[in-house]
């Protein structure tokens, strides 16, 4: 029956990414949606952090979270490290919904991701949004 199920999502990717080649931005919640029930990890990782980059241009945070959550459960499947970015980008989503300690559980962990692996942009980018979110917080 799971399987089936796959199945049947999978192929109702391949259809959208057919019909729909030339504009597929306009297609990425529904693909998010699909790969991630046809367990499409690769697939997941990708249009889950594009759709979960278009919800928080659209200031729909929670939407955010959950894109970004499902990409990194993919990267996780697929035994890839999270890149520092997907981390950023929840944790500026749970910021947005003012989840203090998600928003800054997720930019210490791209801190920490960003550091390892010599990125010094992303480094401060993070160290950024850190001092941003304890600004704001209510003590």
């Amino acid at each position: 029956m799971v399987r089936e199920r796959q199945a049947l999502h999978a192929r109702l990717v391949q259809a959208i990414e057919q019909i729909h080649a030339e504009a597929l931005e306009a297609q990425l919640e529904t693909l998010a949606y699909h790969v991630y029930e046809a367990a499409l990890w690769n697939k997941v990782l990708d249009y889950g952090q594009r759709a979960g980059e278009k919800a928080l241009a659209l200031y729909a945070p929670h939407a955010a979270a959950d894109q970004f959550t499902r990409a990194i459960q993919a990267a996780n499947r697929l035994s890839q490290s999270p890149t520092p970015a997907l981390y950023r980008l929840r944790g500026q989503a749970y910021d947005t919904l003012g989840d203090f300690d998600r928003a800054r559980q997720d930019y210490e962990t791209a801190l920490n991701a960003a550091k390892a692996a010599g990125d010094q942009q992303t480094t401060w980018q993070v160290l950024l949004e850190l001092g941003l979110l304890w600004a704001a917080r209510d003590y």
